[in-house]
């Protein structure tokens, strides 16, 4: 195997070359709401950044680093996609850099005898498909720069060197007032002090400085947000029930172990019950959350792999240490969207990027111990190679608004919100005919939706059928009295002569 220098160099070509051909994705999903529509990106206001000013749809998150670096990139990229994702492939690579310092370091404080496992970690890291929403969906690697931040931190507290304490503040705070996924930074550095049977009584009083310095930064970060500014939570629970809407995250967690094994159907849309998606809408189908019982098979099945897989890390916590760090690993870097406290999005694939550290951390070193070294290479290429692959093809569904919800039609054939989106785009780009038929699918799938109604009722108009067109606004207001867009349109239609 290459010397370090060489594997670095290596992890950092990969990471690259893995995302290069999202340099000429336009802008997807919110980044036009954020860098197009929201006035408050155009000037750098820090003031306005420390209140935790964002879009109105997004209010109830605070993340002034991010909302500065916005700004920041404004000045220089204006509305140029190719610079802001210049942006995202840097904080990609600078994550699967720190993921092969951190490793070594852990591995050093496990005492494993595998000196070429952080290679292969960084590698995986670098290639795995799972992290293309992270980093290819623009707004969500602007929240991601949090992650290389709490990396950096991380790896000032293993490595300790000369100045290092300063530079471990400077990091955490970067990263926690980034991205709140970094909260968890004193659960992973308790969880490496307990699994490699280095936590003692008496060793607190060395880490002292460590761990006051959290407690400092993350109480600095909860008095701001929620005691100064109210800055709570985001969005209700599931079907308005913490009771369902836990069970519902049973499920979600096994569907992220099995899409970190299987990373062949990656999608931004997961349905999670029938009906219901990642995400709530006005639309979603309340009754299949509601529905749900501690007693139905997929949540009693899901409920029932969860408690054997951390049973079984804590079976093995002494005979094999650093695997049952990496299922700890995994499960605390989710706590902070675990829904306890609601957030908007009950499953998602970019809060994978710090949390599938962990599975790979524990799938490397399974491979490791095989020790029939021709295998062992083997599969490490084909892995390589399958992951680079699927990372590579998946950046170009992100292409562009019609390219990204066409392919979300496909996947999700019942998706009445993904019909709906792909309508909106083909209309902007002059695409009548095939926007009436994506509009006329998504009133099929949900008769309720009436944006969809109002923009076919606009496409008739231009059509000059008037009566089609004002069927589906009187339709509207029998659905929604409060349309008064559609109310307007069905006045100026009962006056005219055509009618």
């Amino acid at each position: 195997m290459p010397g370090k220098k060489i594997q670095i160099v290596i992890v950092a070509i990969v990471a690259l070359v893995a995302y290069l051909n999202i340099l000429p994705n336009q802008f997807v999903i919110d980044d036009k709401m954020f860098i197009h529509d929201w006035a408050g990106i155009r000037s750098i206001n820090l003031v306005a950044d420390l209140k935790g000013e964002v879009p109105d749809i997004h209010k109830g998150v605070y993340r002034p680093v991010r909302t500065l670096l916005q700004q920041v990139y404004y000045q220089l990229f204006k509305e140029n996609p190719v610079g802001w994702h210049m942006h995202s492939i840097l904080v990609h690579l600078s994550s699967s850099l720190l993921v092969y310092l951190v490793i070594k370091e852990i591995a050093t404080r496990f005492k494993l005898r595998y000196k070429n496992l952080p290679f292969f970690v960084s590698l995986l890291f670098a290639l795995h498909p799972i992290h293309t929403e992270a980093i290819t969906y623009l707004s969500a690697s602007l929240e991601m720069v949090g992650v290389p931040f709490m990396l950096a931190a991380l790896y000032f507290y293993l490595r300790k060197p000369k100045f290092g304490k300063i530079f471990f503040v400077l990091f955490y705070s970067l990263a926690i007032f980034s991205y709140e996924l970094t909260l968890v930074l004193p659960l992973i550095m308790l969880g490496i002090e307990y699994f490699a049977g280095e936590f003692q009584i008496r060793s607190l009083k060395k880490l002292a400085f460590w761990y006051v310095s959290l407690v400092l930064i993350i109480s600095t970060y909860l008095v701001t947000r929620v005691g100064f500014l109210g800055i709570t939570s985001r969005g209700n629970y599931l079907a308005y029930s913490f009771y369902h809407t836990q069970l519902v995250m049973f499920q979600v967690y096994v569907k992220y172990i099995f899409l970190l094994l299987f990373p062949f159907k990656i999608s931004y849309i997961h349905e999670l019950t029938p009906g219901f998606e990642s995400f709530s809408t006005y639309y979603s189908n309340l009754n299949s959350i509601l529905d749900l019982s501690i007693f139905d098979f997929r949540v009693v099945g899901s409920l029932a792999f969860l408690l054997s897989l951390a049973g079984f890390g804590f079976t093995i916590r002494k005979k094999i240490p650093v695997l049952a760090f990496s299922i700890y690993f995994f499960f605390v870097s989710l706590l902070p969207v675990s829904y306890v406290i609601s957030q908007g999005i009950a499953m998602s694939e970019k809060y994978l990027y710090l949390a599938s550290l962990g599975f790979i951390l524990a799938l490397v070193y399974l491979i490791l111990r095989i020790r029939r070294q021709k295998l062992v290479a083997i599969i490490f290429i084909l892995l390589a190679v399958v992951y680079g692959t699927l990372t590579i093809m998946r950046n170009f569904d992100w292409k562009d608004e019609i390219t990204f919800w066409r392919k979300l039609t496909i996947e999700h054939q019942k998706s009445s919100l993904s019909f709906y989106m792909l309508g909106v785009h083909l209309a902007e780009s002059g695409s009548f005919n095939e926007a009436k038929t994506v509009y006329l699918k998504a009133i099929e799938l949900e008769p309720r939706m009436v944006e969809a109604r109002f923009n076919l009722g606009n496409i008739y108009l231009k059509e000059s059928r008037q009566a089609e067109a004002l069927e589906q606004y009187s339709i509207i207001l029998k659905l929604d009295p409060n349309f008064e867009a559609a109310r307007e349109k069905v006045k100026e239609l009962i006056k005219s002569p055509s009618i």
